[in-house]
Parts: C-alpha cells; structure tokens; sequence
C-alpha cells in the first residue's frame, strides 16, 4: 500500500467535492428548516479530521436524509446520500426529492470547475433515515446532536403577516 498522501484535502478535486459536499449540506439545512415538525428537523453529525484514505470525513443524519463524504482508498473524495422513502401521498416526498436533485446538481460538470461527477457514490443508498437517525441517536456515541432551528417559507411568512 503506498504511503498516506498528507495534502489529500487541497487537491483540486477533493477542494471541488468538498465545495460540493458544503453546498448540499447547507441546502438540506435550508431545507429541513422549513419543516414544521420539530422532530424532523433534529440531526445528529460528526466529523473525522484530520481526512485519511478509506475513511468517514464527515457525516450527516437526519430522519430524512442523509449526507456523507468519504475518502476513498485511492484518497479522493465521495459524496454518499440517502433519504427517507416515502410513497406519492407522503407529504415530504417533495423535500426528499428537492434534496437529491440538490446531491446531483452540486455536483454536475455544469456546475463545477472540475468534472466530480464521479464523486457521487450509490454502491449503497439510506432509504430508511429514520430507523438509521433513531439508532444512531440511541447509541448517542460519536454524533453530536442539533436541532435545526425553524424558519417558514417566504410565501407562508408573508401569508402569516398578512393575517
């Protein structure tokens, strides 16, 4: 196995994942933090540093999605997600779907200064958040714990004002 390279998070295209990786996180955020239901917007996270081959950097667990970036063995960087199945009548399916449209377009070559699109892993996929937030919560270890504090939608706020 050759040695560890110790500059793996300023490569260009690890730099380009993580930007990535940053921008989908702080939509999911966003996202979650228009959900009424408080107990949908708690998320648990954690952070590995310093970034080391075949490892977790950084995780990201909420009942209804999740997000992670990895490095791989080969010391580039990927981006694994999941969400929360849910059928058509299911009245989030719009925020899960809003999400991993938010995983593919962060990372397209359209987007990007340099073509990641291979970063994005679905060799596995969460799509049972809310049994893998629950366990993880249980377990209360390695994650640190927030709640995403709420903030409506523009439209709903102007609709409340008004009233």
């Amino acid at each position: 196995m050759k040695p560890l390279n110790t500059n793996i998070e300023t490569r260009p295209y690890n730099k380009e994942v993580r930007k990535a990786f940053n921008q989908i996180l702080t939509e999911a955020k966003a996202m979650l933090a228009g959900i009424e239901k408080e107990e949908l917007r708690n998320t648990l996270s954690r952070e590995i540093k310093p970034a080391t081959r075949n490892m977790l950097i950084y995780e990201f667990i909420s009942p209804l999605i999740y997000l992670s970036i990895h490095c791989s063995n080969e010391e580039l960087f990927t981006i694994h997600y999941g969400f929360e199945r849910g059928n058509a009548n299911h009245e989030l399916c719009h925020q899960t779907a809003y999400f991993t449209r938010a995983v593919y377009s962060a990372t397209s070559k359209e987007h990007t200064k340099i073509d990641i699109e291979g970063c994005v892993q679905n060799d596995w996929c969460i799509i049972d958040c809310s049994a893998l937030y629950e366990y993880m919560e249980d377990r209360g270890i390695n994650h640190k714990f927030s709640l995403i504090k709420y903030k409506p939608a523009a439209g709903r706020r102007k609709m409340q004002a008004v009233a």
